[in-house]
């Protein structure tokens, strides 16, 4: 489902005339997809590390659930950094703007993390998407590639290229 263009102006007007609540806003969301992101890695890993040894797979369901509820967070706060991206990509690109270069770099971190993390070859990502572990079907690379590179497009058509 795609927001209204009304609520996307609103927030398009707040993150551009509003500084503060922008930073605020930002820096809050950013947050949270650090957290989202670091614990899903995590899980992600510890399965990786019980899937090579030669016992049978036990996982805990809640760790299942909180694995998948982790990368669905996630990708819904990508998603609403894309709008960000879509409606308002000043906030990281407009250098006038005291938050722009720190928000910019932040967001790049972020992406470049998940890009080497669900591209890596027999990495944790790889290896908990191959193994078809039931309750982590809605964990593909699909919806957090596609977000992610949506992100990088969005900044460079709003910006011109440049």
């Amino acid at each position: 489902p795609c927001p209204s263009q009304e609520f996307q102006s609103l927030l398009a007007k707040i993150l551009l005339d509003d500084e503060a609540r922008s930073t605020k806003f930002l820096d809050s969301l950013m947050n949270q997809l650090n957290w989202s992101l670091s614990e899903f890695v995590g899980i992600t890993q510890e399965i990786q590390s019980l899937t090579s040894k030669t016992e049978p797979l036990i996982l805990e369901q809640r760790q299942i659930k909180i694995c998948a509820a982790c990368f669905e967070i996630s990708v819904c706060l990508l998603r609403v950094l894309e709008m960000v991206a879509t409606v308002a990509p000043q906030v990281f690109t407009d250098w006038s703007r005291p938050s722009a270069e720190l928000f910019l770099k932040r967001l790049m971190q972020i992406l470049s993390q998940i890009m080497a993390r669900v591209t890596m070859k027999d990495g944790a990502f790889e290896n908990t998407v191959a193994f078809r572990i039931q309750g982590l079907d809605t964990v593909t690379l699909y919806p957090i590639l596609s977000v992610t590179v949506g992100i990088m497009a969005q900044l460079i058509v709003r910006c011109g290229g440049s």
